[in-house]
């Protein structure tokens, strides 16, 4: 009886420990799930803001600059997300690489996250580019308007060869 009770003690601990590691992964996966919906979320709403708010490359040198600046500010500020979406998907891996149940809910998850991040990336790029040209546009364009008269007087005056002979 006593060995009875024994291995039954130990079947119930096995059959414990088996329960306790999958809620254990069923919580985890769901604060992963949880952590990459609020990320994709965040990357979704502020790539429209972006979209609606950082378009207009300005109509002088100091509106470029104005706007330029003002894209600086918006990329101080989601910096700090990069590293949120960093740590969800470095969770997301750890826990793939721990053979957890759900890991081709996580690998899928993952991809999208980190596709998802990409694209964004690139679209702030190329808008941090965008206003750049648009200052050194906007530079040239304001020192070929200052030498015009110059240009215009040489012209007048004969100063500037023909070019027909």
């Amino acid at each position: 009886m006593c060995s009875c009770l024994l291995s039954m003690q130990v079947q119930l601990q096995r059959m414990w420990d088996e329960k306790g590691a999958k809620l254990d992964q069923v919580v985890q996966l769901r604060k992963y799930e949880h952590d990459s919906a609020q990320m994709m979320q965040w990357i979704e709403t502020t790539a429209q803001s972006l979209s609606d708010d950082h378009t207009d490359i300005g109509d002088s040198l100091s509106s470029a600059e104005i706007n330029k600046q003002a894209f600086h500010n918006f990329q101080s500020q989601i910096s700090g997300q990069y590293q949120e979406i960093s740590r969800v998907i470095t969770v997301g891996e750890r826990l793939v690489g721990s053979r957890h149940y759900a890991l081709d809910v996580m690998q899928v998850g993952n991809k999208k996250l980190r596709t998802s991040w990409e694209r964004f990336s690139r679209i702030v790029e190329d808008r941090n580019n965008m206003f750049e040209l648009s200052v050194v546009f906007h530079d040239w364009q304001q020192k070929f308007f200052l030498h015009i008269d110059v240009w215009s007087e040489a012209c007048s005056s004969g100063l500037v060869p023909s070019s027909t002979g």
